[in-house]
């Protein structure tokens, strides 16, 4: 319930209910360290904020790229399906949406192996153009749910209300193979420059700026830390787990 994921109870008292760890700390004793508190927070705040701004530069350089043959996709998606044999089943199928990935403190980190290493097939796509291979990852999605396969879509936390960066489905796993999350897997290329045209995009600058934000997020962190020295002392943690058991025993 804290910044900067706070949610609020829509029908208090009647449906939600609220649990204040707010009556488990020493506010006289917290309050002796107000000012380091209030000062810490805001510099939190303003390395987040560099950090969103960085993030934002490098994604108008992505959307700077524009895919170059769109029938080169469509070609591959076809030569899939034929390969897959897929038959139409008596449903539509579903999406689930997650991610593999995240812009972390402690990097750029990716659990794409989680899926390699469990697949019965791994296929890689390549694409030099940002668009291409989101135009392919999505028209894939759309072949096997308008074919009645639920599938789970992994997004790209640059780019999460657009870009899918994997699908997996039917023991199958999809990924876009890039220097952010390559495999040593040996699977199935799918190749979308056969025109072999480079990028548009700038990777020096697009990494940099990525850099530029993880660093922001890393001092974030290192702060957030430190901001919680000020509250760990002055908590009693018998009356949260007291709070604790008292839910549970709702739930049951």
């Amino acid at each position: 319930g804290t910044s900067p994921h706070i949610v609020d109870p829509k029908c208090p008292g009647a449906v939600d209910e609220i649990i204040n760890l707010g009556d488990c700390w020493d506010a006289e004793k917290i309050c002796k360290n107000k000012n380091e508190i209030i000062n810490t927070g805001e510099k939190i705040s303003s390395y987040f904020a560099n950090a969103y701004k960085y993030l934002s530069s490098a994604k108008s350089l992505e959307l700077q790229t524009e895919p170059k043959d769109i029938n080169c996709i469509r070609y591959e998606l076809t030569k899939l399906k034929n390969e897959l044999s897929l038959e139409k089943k008596d449903k539509t199928g579903c999406e689930r949406k997650a991610f593999l990935s995240a812009i972390t403190p402690l990097g750029r980190i990716n659990y794409t192996d989680t899926f390699i290493k469990n697949s019965k097939k791994v296929y890689k796509i390549r694409a030099n153009h940002w668009k291409t291979a989101q135009l392919f990852m999505k028209f894939l999605a759309e072949m096997f749910i308008d074919n009645g396969y639920d599938i789970r879509t992994f997004y790209c936390p640059m780019s999460p209300d657009e870009k899918i960066e994997h699908i997996y489905v039917d023991n199958m796993f999809f990924t876009l193979e890039n220097e952010y999350h390559s495999t040593d897997n040996e699977g199935y290329a799918i190749n979308l420059d056969n025109n072999n045209e480079p990028s548009l995009l700038d990777i020096e600058l697009y990494n940099t700026l990525l850099k530029r934000a993880e660093e922001m997020i890393k001092k974030a962190k290192m702060l957030h830390d430190k901001l919680e020295e000020y509250y760990v002392p002055y908590m009693n943690f018998d009356k949260v787990g007291a709070l604790c058991e008292g839910v549970i025993k709702t739930i049951k």
